[in-house]
């Protein structure tokens, strides 16, 4: 019963004839989520020696020229063992005549810096690439309670959750949910933007798939199985937040060209 909230996410929803009921909720002003565990990790040093940002190091793996784009492709490897907390997400590319280049990374799972210099060069032309900004990523466990009536919830992450449809058959009720990624989401884009696990804590719901609006988009849900809905749903939640800052990180690239 585990649900990836995304509202890009593609899906299907296998609607059974004999729904007797469908209700959609009461737009209300968003509550606050209660949160019951937060873990946050110390945010990362933005000014580290050498490759480092924090406890995720920066290994550069190739500098090419491809179709009139500098790429800088590299790993982030955790220190000691650990899994990578930060992510690069700005970087400046220096060239030997002066010029000045900047990029931004498509997503935290991108591994590749690419620039677009306006004039003809090569990787002998760059003096220095510089991580200029990161992001870290902190974890956030807490639960939250929806309201059949539909009162959205706004999560930590500033996605809003709210139930839309009740849909009643003869065996099993589901549940449907609106999910809304609002302008508090990070960066306002999937750029950072960390997916929210749902999970239902109440007896008797099980999985189901994914409902598609009319819209075309996918609507989360859950399936209930027993002789009453609860009122309000108990929901464990599973997300992060990231945290964003300033580096000057000049980038060893020995070894690349």
């Amino acid at each position: 019963m585990v649900w990836f909230l995304a509202g890009a996410l593609a899906g299907a929803l296998c609607a059974a004839a004999g729904v007797v009921a469908g209700r959609d909720p009461v737009v209300s002003p968003a509550a606050q989520p209660e949160v019951t565990e937060t873990t946050s990790p110390a945010a990362a040093d933005g000014d580290s020696a050498g490759n480092v940002l924090g406890n995720t190091e920066i290994v550069p793996t190739a500098l090419t020229q491809e179709f009139g784009e500098i790429r800088l492709e590299y790993e982030l490897i955790g220190l000691g063992g650990s899994t990578p907390s930060a992510v690069p997400t700005t970087w400046t590319m220096r060239t030997t005549t002066g010029e000045t280049l900047e990029t931004n990374v498509s997503s935290d799972e991108s591994r590749v810096a690419i620039f677009r210099p306006e004039t003809e060069m090569t990787v002998d032309d760059i003096e220095s690439i510089t991580v200029t900004g990161y992001a870290v990523r902190s974890p956030q466990h807490y639960q939250i309670t929806l309201s059949l009536d539909g009162d959205p919830v706004t999560l930590v992450d500033g996605t809003t959750v709210a139930v839309r449809r009740v849909l009643e058959q003869r065996s099993l009720t589901y549940v449907q949910l609106a999910v809304e990624h609002g302008e508090e989401a990070p960066l306002g884009s999937n750029l950072l933007l960390a997916v929210p696990v749902l999970i239902p804590l109440d007896e008797g719901f099980e999985e189901a798939a994914l409902a598609t609006t009319a819209a075309g988009f996918a609507s989360p849900q859950f399936r209930f199985r027993g002789e009453r809905l609860p009122d309000d749903l108990a929901i464990e939640v599973e997300s992060a937040v990231w945290d964003q800052g300033p580096a000057d990180l000049r980038i060893d690239l020995t070894g690349t060209r």
